[in-house]
């Protein structure tokens, strides 16, 4: 009997399978890495803009690639479909050239998006704590977040073309801090957790 348990038991825990441990090591030095960049794409966010813009550039011109490689390869459909299809490519390709040729312009272009993305939002926001205004108080911190959204986007708009050369640097740079924060964080509570375990 006893021999059967501790086959059963053997086999129970052969069958489970075990948790890896985090390599929270890894973790840590991907967040600290991603701060110490974001740190300096923050303060050279001029470069940042204009890395990215050449970034974004690159990612159309290969997309326009791949898709007029697929409407040539493409059988399955009709001519005019893979000629739509190509166009696109085409599109695509002429952008990003245009992005090459004057990455200034195109970090203005971007800008206008950015900024008209930020203008209504905050738009929506507002309307929204205005129809949710008898539900109590907590509809006033959402109208005031959408009241700061469309403030900035008209900050950004009237100060074109300067805040061309630092928005979109800025944004990024802002993201990677955030995202190494959440690296550090993540990385010290799995450090937390297997000590505990240990």
């Amino acid at each position: 009997m006893t021999e059967t348990a501790t086959a059963a038991e053997a086999a129970a825990s052969k069958d489970t399978p075990h948790e890896h441990p985090v390599k929270w090591g890894w973790i840590l030095a991907q967040g600290v890495v991603t701060l110490i960049l974001g740190t300096i794409a923050f303060y050279f966010a001029t470069v940042a803009t204009l890395a990215t813009v050449y970034m974004f550039g690159g990612l159309m011109g290969a997309a326009g690639i791949i898709q007029i490689a697929e409407s040539i390869a493409d059988e399955d459909h009709k001519w005019s479909q893979r000629l739509a299809n190509a166009l696109i490519g085409i599109v695509y390709i002429v952008t990003s050239m245009l992005i090459f040729i004057d990455p200034l312009a195109a970090s203005v272009a971007l800008t206008i998006i950015i900024a008209a993305l930020f203008i209504t939002i905050g738009v929506i926001r507002i309307a929204t704590a205005w129809r949710n205004r008898a539900k109590g108080w907590s509809w006033l911190w959402l109208a005031l977040f959408g009241l700061v959204n469309v403030a900035f986007g008209l900050f950004v708009t009237f100060t074109l073309p300067a805040s061309a050369l630092w928005l979109i640097g800025l944004m990024v740079s802002i993201e990677m801090i955030m995202h190494g924060w959440i690296l550090v964080a993540a990385a010290l509570a799995a450090r937390k957790t297997q000590t505990a375990s240990d």
